[in-house]
């Protein structure tokens, strides 16, 4: 219904005086409006193509109908199953919606906090950046549970002080020889609970405050998304999150979503025409959909939970949207140019060391002086990709 809202908003839209949207499967000669969810055609396993795009209504107009969707007249698009989107074209017979454009939902707003509490923060901050490291597991090697790229990276912690450290599992990763196997002197939970200990232990008196948010790879937790936080009994310091995750940081909006969500949509998303890099117009999806697992249904083997999708739905957007996983890591501007999209990498890859990211946010260069100031976060926050 929001994206039905929008649409006579949109630009290419002004000078339609009025719009109304039909069933999906309504037979008309003349142009019409349909919106509803993309769905595969295809029986078990089939990948969707431009053959085999459905569009299914909502219950409210459409009844829950669907209707095959034609594309060739399309210059671009980008489709992928379970995305949100309104169509413009005809449907002469009721079978087939031969579409002429592609409409998708706005990105939400992003949350501006008021003039008072950026000047409180600038106040606090006396003008030094707010540095953020932030490291995704998992944290060991391959071929041992020694977990020194996690040392490596407490000491480097220990060494700079950054204001935050933000720890993404998974912390016992399930799919890890030693772990499946069972060949471990310890329980999964203790497991976990050593190495909640041990960052506690290293950083203790440092500034440093430390988030965690756990992984459907954590054999110690829920291995289900989205999850609940993963509290250590020990912990006295750490914060635990939930998966997925946003919080704020100063006035910058993060929300990390840890389930590799852009290696399933790489493998489903179709697109015709569409410029700019891959990895960044799948983090867009997620923006524009408002969702942090968007695909439905969900990849192969994702434990995605769908019927708690109010724990996936997007309240506000993040000004940087983290998206750990296996693909390559990168830090990019959004298409808006409104913020920032990054996948750290992985803090150990196979037997070797991998990567974090280091999250710089700079203070404002002049003082807000009215209501309706820019935060230019693009302009505000560095990302830099750094090796261990």
């Amino acid at each position: 219904r929001k994206l039905e809202e929008e649409i006579p908003n949109h630009p290419e839209c002004k000078d339609i005086p009025e719009i109304e949207f039909s069933p999906v499967n309504f037979p008309s000669q003349k142009s019409t409006f349909i919106a509803g969810r993309v769905v595969c055609d295809a029986d078990g396993e089939g990948r969707l193509n431009a053959k085999s795009i459905l569009l299914e209504g909502d219950r409210v107009i459409s009844a829950g109908n669907s209707v095959k969707v034609d594309v060739s007249n399309l210059e671009k698009f980008a489709f992928f199953p379970g995305q949100v989107v309104a169509l413009e074209g005809n449907n002469s017979t009721g079978q087939c919606f031969v579409a002429t454009r592609v409409h998708t939902p706005k990105s939400l707003s992003s949350k501006k906090p008021s003039l008072q509490e950026i000047l409180q923060d600038t106040k606090s901050l006396a003008s030094r950046p707010t540095s953020v490291m932030l490291a995704a597991g998992p944290f060991t090697t391959n071929d041992n549970l020694q977990y020194w790229p996690l040392n490596e990276l407490l000491e480097t912690v220990d060494t700079r002080q950054p204001d935050f450290l933000v720890l993404a599992g998974p912390f016992v990763d399930c799919t890890h020889k030693k772990v499946f196997l069972g060949e471990m002197d310890t329980t999964y939970e203790q497991q976990y609970e050593n190495i909640i200990h041990t960052v506690e232990r290293k950083l203790q008196g440092t500034r440093t405050r430390v988030l965690v948010v756990p992984s459907v790879a954590d054999a110690h937790h829920v291995p289900v998304f989205p999850q609940p936080p993963c509290r250590a009994a020990s912990a006295t310091t750490v914060e635990f999150l939930p998966n997925p995750a946003t919080f704020t940081i100063n006035d910058i909006t993060f929300g990390i979503t840890n389930i590799d969500v852009l290696k399933h949509m790489v493998r489903q998303e179709i697109s015709k025409g569409s410029t700019g890099k891959r990895l960044v117009r799948l983090a867009d999806h997620i923006l524009s959909q408002r969702s942090y697992y968007p695909l439905y249904p969900p990849a192969k083997g994702a434990p995605v939970d769908y019927q708690h999708t109010g724990m996936m739905r997007m309240e506000t957007r993040p000004d940087v949207l983290i998206t750990p996983g296996d693909l390559s890591y990168f830090a990019e501007k959004t298409p808006d140019g409104e913020g920032l999209c990054l996948n750290p990498g992985k803090l150990a890859k196979g037997s070797s060391g991998g990567t974090y990211a280091m999250i710089t946010i700079h203070d404002f260069k002049e003082k807000p002086k009215s209501k309706g100031f820019d935060r230019k976060v693009k302009d505000r926050v560095r990302i830099d990709i750094v090796k261990i």
